[in-house]
């Protein structure tokens, strides 16, 4: 779910008159989802006031340009929208897909009560699905609002620890229901970014706040109890009823252009499928990004071999990462990330906010130690 917006074009005098939008007209595509306002509306799911029938623009008579308005943010997205929840305010996404396909039985098995309550289960939750009224080949699904799991930016060490071992953990819980992702690639991994978001977020503005008029307070991952992240979009996923059985699929469709084994003729095993692009996320936007995170190469490594044979089992990927943590002293976890991008000023300014942090943090400790003892 790309949370891009284009840049605004030159302003023309009559974007201020046109009772269409002019520029900011609703698209082929936006006009699709308007139509089914009203619908949605009666399934208890609001839309944007953009796509609500006789819209009329916000900036019609003012000179204020229409992309300050909310409803000049358009939903660049085909399959999926933005939408609040009535009953409850929840911001949610609702995505249209085809009723001939299995994701809908995937999703909503990976999501049943039971499964929602195991903490190992990362998969994203199904809050309600249902069909298009007016095309039997549709159906929607509603899931809740969520963000790219690098936005905003980790910080600490600790907190890309917490990000590998919960997606681990999540691949192989998934894996052990016999469910292959096929897919697990950079825009499949998202953030639940409430706890970091405690006035809330715009849902295509993401960095704004839920009006778009200015920007959102953040917390960092380290400020708060915990933050959760998910897999999505099981539009290629396959689901095995035996564990015995071969477990080999055919296919080339996949965002992760590095994988060596994609056929449309020779079968391969799409579970090492998912600890190879799994460990390239971790490669590509951890790995390559961060100077101090060393520690995980053996296990980034081993994932992305290319030889799927020789991969390990997302299990096994997990323990490996838990001891290569568990070998990690507990004030390099507490380090902030070294951007390798950064100028030489910026890291050094860093490790030295580091350094104090971690001063700070051992006489806090040695206080505690000695209230502890004249107690």
């Amino acid at each position: 779910m790309s949370t891009s917006q284009s840049p605004l074009p030159h302003l023309s005098a009559d974007v201020f008159t046109d009772p269409t939008g002019g520029h900011w007209k609703l698209s082929e595509d936006e006009i699709w989802w308007r139509d089914r306002q009203v619908f949605l509306e009666s399934r208890g799911y609001m839309l944007r006031g953009r796509f609500r029938p006789g819209w009329v623009p916000s900036w019609l008579g003012t000179d204020i340009p229409p992309a300050t308005f909310d409803d000049g943010i358009s939903n660049t997205h085909i399959k999926t929208i933005d939408a609040t929840r009535i009953m409850d305010g929840q911001p949610v996404f609702i995505k249209k897909l085809p009723s001939n396909t299995e994701e809908l039985a995937i999703a909503r098995y990976l999501s049943t009560p039971t499964r929602m309550q195991d903490p190992r289960n990362h998969c994203v939750p199904i809050l309600d699905h249902f069909a298009d009224p007016t095309d039997s080949s549709l159906i929607f699904i509603v899931m809740p609002m969520l963000r790219n799991f690098d936005s905003p930016p980790f910080f600490l060490v600790n907190e890309v620890v917490d990000f590998v071992h919960q997606t681990l953990e999540g691949l192989a819980y998934m894996h052990g229901q016999l469910v292959a992702h096929r897919d697990l690639a950079y825009l499949n991994v998202m953030l639940d970014g409430k706890p970091l978001y405690p006035e809330g977020h715009h849902p295509i503005l993401q960095n704004f706040t839920p009006d778009s008029q200015k920007l959102a307070k953040v917390l960092r991952r380290c400020d708060v109890d915990r933050v959760k992240y998910y897999f999505i979009d099981f539009g290629i996923s396959t689901r095995f009823e035996n564990a015995n059985a071969a477990r080999l699929v055919l296919g080339n469709i996949a965002q992760d252009r590095d994988i060596p084994e994609l056929s449309l003729h020779r079968p391969y095993d799409p579970f090492a499928v998912d600890v190879f692009t799994l460990g390239n996320i971790y490669r590509q936007f951890l790995m390559k990004k961060y100077s101090n995170l060393g520690f995980l190469a053996p296990l980034v490594e081993a994932m992305t071999h290319r030889d799927p044979k020789m991969r390990p089992t997302a299990a096994d990927a997990l323990s490996t990462f838990r001891v290569l943590a568990s070998k990690q002293p507990s004030y390099a976890l507490r380090w902030r990330l070294r951007d390798k991008s950064a100028p030489t000023s910026r890291r050094l300014y860093n490790d030295v906010a580091s350094s104090a942090h971690e001063c700070l943090h051992l006489v806090k400790r040695l206080i505690g130690c000695m209230f502890s003892v004249f107690a």
